[in-house]
């Protein structure tokens, strides 16, 4: 998404609770909030005034559905506010807006669906043996909501498949029931610059969460190195039509991801266009 910005002409700084910037927040054009509650207090009230009271434009770009979580918490009550002066509010799938939608209501709008931005470049099929009837799963934590039982009863229907599972929590409960099954082998993690090979080794990735999942990304990297998918309707990427995520398709859905970033600041673009201003800079 960055990257794509700054070849469009957009001059992006990405500024962290350890990297925080007050100039420039002050002076971009627009603030792209990401993972905003990761901030601390006195720089989350910053942020806030300076969008509020000195009328900054900003974007919120949402991943997950933490803005929505606790229907008597204070979080949904401010999300209704902050959501509704956001002159763009991006989504990652349509079941990520639709949630949004329920809890929030109208003021969401206007609505930006993202396809989820995965790096084409880096996510292709490697030269390597694809093996037969194996299945890998990257979801990280095997804890109940990312659907590790289900990935059992998977496993225990599907006797054939061999599931190798990559996880950094091997040593807990889930991953002492899960190395029970014979055709489930637990790993430990991987470096992120082994991912495509080793899904361009497996034949399908797996993921089958019982939490609401605004995407599901592993699944796209997957399909992208070459791997069939075995997902349910509680992960993102279940709820776009097949002609707008074709992840059965490689090729085509290549080109859709590609295209997802370029569409956004376009977006962007259109609205200071329309407020006839400069190409900004911007906050992320």
């Amino acid at each position: 998404m960055i990257r794509r910005g700054i070849e469009l002409g957009f001059s992006v700084k990405v500024i962290t609770p350890q990297s925080f910037d007050r100039d420039w927040v002050v002076s971009s054009d627009f603030i792209i909030f990401n993972n905003f509650y990761c901030f601390d207090t006195s720089l989350f009230h910053f942020l806030l005034k300076v969008v509020w009271e000195y009328n900054k434009p900003y974007v919120i770009y949402s991943h997950d559905h933490r803005d929505i979580i606790g229907e008597d918490t204070a979080r949904p009550r401010f999300a209704r506010v902050w959501f509704n002066r956001s002159f763009l509010n991006v989504f990652i799938s349509p079941m990520h807006r639709n949630n949004f939608l329920e809890h929030l209501g109208e003021v969401i709008n206007p609505v930006f669906i993202l396809t989820p931005p995965i790096d084409t470049d880096f996510f292709y099929p490697r030269d390597v043996p694809r093996r037969l009837n194996s299945v890998v799963n990257l979801t990280g934590r095997l804890v109940s909501s990312k659907g590790m039982l289900n990935v059992y009863k998977w496993a225990v229907a599907n006797p054939s498949f061999a599931i190798d599972v990559y996880t950094k929590y091997a040593d807990g409960t889930s991953g002492k029931l899960l190395s029970a099954r014979p055709n489930i082998s637990i790993h430990g993690p991987i470096p992120y610059k082994m991912l495509p090979r080793i899904y361009s080794e497996s034949s399908h990735v797996i993921h089958l969460p019982v939490a609401l999942e605004a995407a599901g990304r592993t699944l796209i990297e997957g399909a992208l190195c070459g791997c069939g998918v075995i997902m349910n309707d509680r992960v993102g990427v279940a709820s776009f039509k097949d002609e707008d995520l074709p992840i059965g398709s490689r090729n085509i859905l290549r080109r859709v991801i590609r295209e997802g970033p370029y569409r956004f600041w376009r977006a962007v673009a259109d609205y200071f266009g329309r407020l006839n201003r400069h190409q900004p800079r911007m906050y992320w």
